[in-house]
C-alpha cells in the first residue's frame, strides 16, 4: 500500500479509498499532478470480505502520510505473493487471500478506529466482530472465547451483542457461513468434499454447516456448489 505523487504526498504514504473504482481514484489525484508520477502497490478487498471487520464510520478517502510497520509489512507481503505464482492457486491461494484480507483490515482499524466517536458498547462490539470474521475458521471459536479476547465479561458482551437483536452465537455461525459460500463459489475449491469445506470454514459437523447454510443463503451448501457448477 504505497503511493507517491510528486511534491503532493510523501512517498510511502498510505491512500484508503473505500467504494471506489481506480478510474475515480485516477481522476480525483489526476487533477492534482501527472498520473505518470505515480508509483503504488494497490490492494483491492471486497466491502463483502471485510464486513463485520472495518469500523462503521468508515468512508471516503483516507490520506496517511506517516506509515507505520503494519503499512510496510502488508505492502512488502503484496509484493512479495505478487511474484510468487505458486501461491495464486489452489489452498495456498485461498491462504493469501485471507492473509491479505486481514491485513488490509488491521491497516483500517489502525487508521480509523483511533477516530471513532463510537460508544464503548459500540467500540466491544465491533472489536468482537472483527475477532470473529478473523478467526471464524477456528472450529473451537465461542462466544466465550471472543468476550476473553475483547477483554470483557462474556455476559457483557451477550448484552451489548442482544441490544442489536443479534447474538455471538449467531454472528459465528454467520461469518463461518460466508466462508462456506466464498470456498463453494470458487471452482478452485471443488477438489474438496464437502466434508472438508465444512472443517475448512470452522463447523465442527457437516450438519451444522449445512444449517447455518440454509439459515443464511437458503439452500443446502451441495445445491449451490451443483447450481454454480452448472
Amino acid at each position: 500500500m504505497k503511493l507517491g505523487v510528486g511534491n503532493t504526498l510523501a512517498a510511502g504514504a498510505v491512500l484508503v479509498v473505500p467504494g471506489r473504482a481506480p478510474e475515480e481514484v485516477e481522476r480525483h489525484f489526476g487533477e492534482i499532478e501527472p498520473l505518470e508520477r505515480w508509483t503504488s502497490t494497490c490492494i483491492r478487498v471486497s466491502a463483502e470480505a471485510i464486513s463485520g471487520m472495518a469500523p462503521p464510520h468508515f468512508y471516503g478517502f483516507g490520506i496517511f502520510e506517516q506509515t507505520s510497520s503494519l503499512d510496510r509489512a502488508i505492502r512488502d507481503f503484496a509484493v512479495r505473493i505478487f511474484h510468487e505464482r505458486s501461491s495464486h492457486e489452489g489452498i495456498p491461494g485461498y491462504a493469501t487471500e485471507q492473509l491479505l484480507t486481514e491485513m488490509a483490515c488491521s491497516v483500517i482499524l489502525d487508521k480509523f478506529g483511533s477516530a471513532s466517536l463510537e460508544s464503548p458498547a459500540d467500540a466491544l462490539r465491533n472489536k468482537a466482530l472483527a475477532i470473529i470474521s478473523q478467526r471464524c475458521a477456528d472450529a473451537e471459536l465461542s462466544p466465550l472465547e471472543v468476550a476473553f479476547a475483547v477483554r470483557t465479561s462474556l455476559r457483557r458482551l451477550q448484552a451489548i451483542f442482544s441490544e442489536e437483536g443479534t447474538t455471538i452465537a449467531l454472528e459465528i455461525r454467520k461469518q463461518r457461513s460466508r466462508l462456506a459460500l466464498s470456498l463453494l463459489q470458487d471452482g478452485r475449491f471443488d477438489v474438496l468434499s464437502m466434508q472438508e469445506v465444512a472443517e475448512k470454514s470452522g463447523f465442527k459437523t457437516l450438519v451444522s454447516m449445512r444449517r447455518a447454510f440454509l439459515e443464511f443463503h437458503g439452500t443446502k451448501p451441495r445445491d449451490f456448489r451443483s447450481h454454480r457448477a452448472s
